[in-house]
């Protein structure tokens, strides 16, 4: 199928213009996240990629997911029985997972392209289900007992340390109207322990937007039980 024919494709399948579901007041490209912002139809982001198109690639998702196939070979290998090149296959599958990590809009099509089947099974569908993952409404009874760990944790509990943010998204769900942001980050912690990487989530009032910011630091303290949780001091971030 031609590169122009595929192009109108894209372009019928996403009509006007293709919004985020789910989407909060935050985008989340300023954070290093995909971007929450509704999509023209005619945007670049939905051209074909060596010729295949966004539904193409949930098709060949759907059928890995229904063959059990879990890896970029065997990919490769239903897309060659498709009569697809490898090389094109290839760059076509990185290409739509790197679209999805600019756009939610991109993976939340590709989702509806998929067809509600459940979560994918496959490792490139479970890729391509992260936008929705990250905007699904978090389950209000573990947000509030996640927070009141949260206040354990600044009350003594925890251990004091500092994070260098790589990455900040917003989570979909809220806490007395202020958003649950995810944040990802270098922790470098008081009581020796080497760096290391985390992703943990945090509720964050508006009137601390402004801080978090990649390449901010913050400090926390961190959950002894669980190292890749904690909760933000504010008080001696606003002393760093």
């Amino acid at each position: 199928m031609g590169f122009l024919k595929k192009a109108k494709e894209a372009a019928a399948q996403a009509p006007g213009q293709v919004h985020v579901q789910g989407a909060g007041p935050i985008d989340t490209a300023a954070f290093g996240g995909p971007s929450t912002r509704s999509v023209a139809g005619d945007d670049p982001i939905w051209a074909p990629i060596n010729g295949i198109s966004l539904e193409d690639y949930a098709a060949l998702a759907r059928d890995a997911q229904a063959r059990g196939i879990t890896d970029e070979a065997g990919m490769i290998g239903l897309a060659q029985e498709r009569g697809w090149n490898p090389s094109d296959a290839k760059a076509a599958l990185d290409g739509w997972v790197q679209r999805m990590g600019q756009s939610m809009a991109v993976g939340q099509q590709f989702r509806k392209f998929l067809g509600s089947q459940g979560r994918p099974l496959s490792f490139f569908g479970q890729i391509g289900d992260i936008p929705n993952r990250i905007h699904e409404v978090a389950d209000a009874g573990e947000t509030g007992f996640r927070m009141m760990r949260h206040s354990q944790l600044a009350n003594g509990a925890g251990v004091p340390a500092t994070v260098t943010i790589e990455g900040i998204w917003q989570v979909g769900s809220y806490l007395n109207m202020s958003p649950v942001l995810r944040v990802k980050g270098r922790v470098e912690r008081g009581d020796g322990v080497a760096p290391y990487g985390a992703v943990f989530n945090e509720v964050v009032a508006q009137l601390h937007f402004a801080r978090m910011q990649s390449g901010a630091t913050i400090a926390v303290f961190v959950d002894p039980q669980n190292p890749v949780d904690m909760a933000i001091d504010w008080i001696r971030t606003g002393q760093l």
